[in-house]
């Protein structure tokens, strides 16, 4: 459960961003930081080209989580001006629903998978038997 409480976090921080750019309430300057940090977090992540590269299992992952975690650290140094920790608890309760939603979705292809599969096993042995 507790690296499940994690992956939600590194999750939820982010989008905690993106719900800081989305708030009308908060100034454009403090919109431009959150921008440019969540920016940076994307295109670091998505960089094919890295300090240790993805390819390698593991330790390129490693890598990004690491960056990504310092990241999520200077970012209140960054943005004084907003309650981070309110925005982020409302980024984790959407998470987890989000999660939920793929994990139920990841079973369900799963199991219409398997069924495919035994229908197709079932019809290969009625055809060669």
């Amino acid at each position: 459960m507790r690296i499940l409480s994690r992956i939600i976090d590194r999750f939820a921080f982010p989008y905690s961003l993106f719900l800081v750019i989305k708030n009308p309430d908060i100034a454009g300057k403090v919109k431009l930081k959150a921008g440019l940090v969540l920016a940076a977090i994307y295109i670091y992540t998505l960089n094919p080209i890295a300090i240790i590269a993805n390819f390698i299992p593991g330790l390129g992952w490693l890598e990004d989580i690491i960056i990504v975690s310092a990241a999520m650290a200077l970012t209140n140094k960054f943005l004084p001006e907003i309650n981070l920790p309110e925005l982020r608890q409302k980024a984790r309760t959407r998470v987890k629903r989000i999660i939920f939603w793929i994990l139920v979705i990841f079973a369900a292809l799963i199991l219409i998978s398997l069924s495919l599969l035994g229908w197709l096993i079932y019809l290969a042995i009625r055809h060669w038997a």
